[in-house]
């Protein structure tokens, strides 16, 4: 089972997130816009597009910045499908109590 923590840090100005897998591969993956952010990491990373609950589609790049357990990259880049599915499920589920509410209380 995949265990995935999302993480930012809105002390920042520049809204980057994070997300964290907690066991092998034990790494650290940024969530960012492809054509504002540079894919250069040394690890793999993958491009992927969805359509967002307003019917408007986005790009996401899922780029490994660091491994803490000396996985392989034929390890990580297995794990970016799946990282994908668990981020793409957590941006919808963000859109759809954004939706739900105009005050929406979960973020």
């Amino acid at each position: 089972m995949d265990r995935f923590l999302i993480a930012e840090n809105p002390m920042k100005n520049e809204p980057r997130q994070f997300v964290i897998h907690t066991i092998k591969p034990k790494c650290i993956i940024e969530a960012a816009e492809p054509d504002t952010d540079p894919v250069s990491s040394g690890y793999p990373h993958k491009v992927f597009e969805f359509i967002n609950s307003d019917g408007v589609p986005e790009t996401w790049a899922l780029i490994i910045r660091d491994v803490y357990d000396g996985s392989s990259n034929e390890e990580l880049g297995k794990l970016l499908d799946r990282a994908w599915r668990w981020f793409r499920s957590y941006m919808e589920w963000e859109d759809a109590n954004i939706d739900e509410k105009d005050d929406a209380q979960w973020n």
